[in-house]
């Protein structure tokens, strides 16, 4: 039975199948994996996403240093954020227009991420651009942060 239902999934289906038996429930970081390519952003496209992405982290930064009595220092030049915490470490988040990606410059590391119709992913499979931000800047600023759904 178990053969003629996978059997009748259309072929990223039947794939999935595969990979995941039924007693599997997929963890949300899977569903990453399973998305189909996207038609090519135009460079319009990239700059409307990407500057949303910047004026949201702009946004939060001033509210979490309003309503959390923090001290994170934002400022902005063209494509280019730097958040500077308490303790003089920083955060630069930059926006490479020619290859659609926004990088994300942390003491962990680097992260480029492009936009998938729905979210910034890390081109590595790292994760989304908010969770990472989230877990550096907590990380650099020593207590928890968090600049998305602010």
């Amino acid at each position: 039975m178990a053969h003629a239902m996978a059997s009748s999934l259309p072929r990223i289906g039947l794939f999935i199948a595969k990979l995941y038996p039924a007693t599997h429930r997929m963890q949300p970081s899977e569903f990453l994996h399973t998305r189909q390519p996207l038609a090519p952003m135009t460079d319009l496209d990239f700059l409307n996403h990407a500057e949303a992405l910047l004026q949201q982290l702009e946004t939060a930064c001033d509210r979490l240093n309003e309503l959390a009595d923090q001290d994170i220092d934002n400022q902005r030049v063209g494509g280019m954020v730097t958040l500077t915490f308490a303790n003089r470490s920083q955060i630069i988040v930059n926006l490479q227009k020619p290859l659609h990606e926004v990088w994300l410059a942390a003491q962990s590391g680097g992260y480029h991420y492009r936009f998938d119709g729905q979210a910034w992913l890390d081109t590595k499979g790292q994760g989304e651009f908010w969770a990472q931000l989230n877990q550096d800047a907590s990380r650099q600023a020593g207590w928890p942060l968090v600049f998305n759904g602010l």
